[in-house]
């Protein structure tokens, strides 16, 4: 919220933004750009934020998990943009 960027990413497990906290926390995370300005501005300038859940659809006879997150994560990816100065992707 300090200086508006985002990071758009998916995951199968929303569980898991814990352990993106627990890098950047640790200053572990892979993320470079997104570790250097959690470290200076702190932590509570950050919001995590679902914007979307993928809907399994049962009637698909070979549903591929991981292609259709990749689909939603690129849907976002396009509509925000989220690079260079407007973003950490």
């Amino acid at each position: 919220t300090e200086n508006h960027k985002i990071f758009i990413g998916s995951t199968r497990n929303v569980k898991t933004l814990n352990g993106v906290k627990f890098s950047l926390d640790t200053g572990t995370n892979y993320n470079k750009k997104l570790q250097k300005e959690w470290t200076e501005y702190g932590k509570d300038v950050f919001e995590f934020t679902v914007l979307e859940k993928l809907k399994v659809n049962e009637d698909i006879k070979y549903y591929n998990e991981k292609e259709e997150l990749e689909k939603l994560e690129s849907k976002w990816l396009n509509e925000y943009q989220p690079y260079g100065d407007r973003g950490y992707n």
